[in-house]
């Protein structure tokens, strides 16, 4: 809804204005997806907040990608949101680690509107490296540098360390 605001003197003069808009929403909508995803199974939630005072329905198109973006799975629902917070749980299986992210899109439809909602399930994170703090030496003195790798998914990492750059 668009608004005009008008800041007048005492006799009537405008002094300022400005227009401005307030987006009045009747629902509010994300997902939860789990950062870690331990099987080739991912337990992802629609949250779906209704603001109105009464029940809504709402119809729900979610499609699961591969990295081609191909559609690897869908589904067509049509749900019946109470008041205030509502959750539906959706499942993927097959999900396969070398695959390391499946884009997710929910495609969803109420009272005449349509709105997207989409995230990412990750099945396997790069390790990450904590920074190494900056050494001083002498020349010729000799140092042991231990780095910190974590992965998120419990994974092995091996590292190698090379030859000092431009030696």
């Amino acid at each position: 809804t668009n608004y005009h605001l008008a800041y007048t003197d005492i006799a009537g003069n405008n002094l300022t204005e400005k227009e401005f808009s307030i987006e009045t929403r009747a629902l509010k909508f994300w997902l939860d997806v789990p950062d870690v995803i331990p099987s080739a199974q991912a337990e992802v939630k629609l949250q779906v907040i209704n603001y109105q005072n009464s029940d809504t329905l709402i119809t729900v198109s979610d499609n699961l990608l591969n990295n081609d973006e191909e559609k690897m799975a869908s589904t067509d629902n049509t749900y019946t949101l109470s008041p205030g917070l509502n959750t539906f749980t959706y499942i993927y299986d097959n999900l396969e680690k070398v695959q390391q992210h499946y884009p997710l899109i929910f495609h969803l439809g109420y009272k005449d509107k349509t709105e997207t909602v989409s995230d990412v399930i990750i099945t396997n994170h790069p390790p990450s490296i904590e920074p190494i703090a900056k050494v001083q030496v002498k020349e010729r003195d000799r140092i042991e540098v231990i780095p910190l790798i974590t992965d998120k998914e419990g994974d092995a990492v091996t590292h190698t360390i090379d030859e000092p750059i431009g030696a």
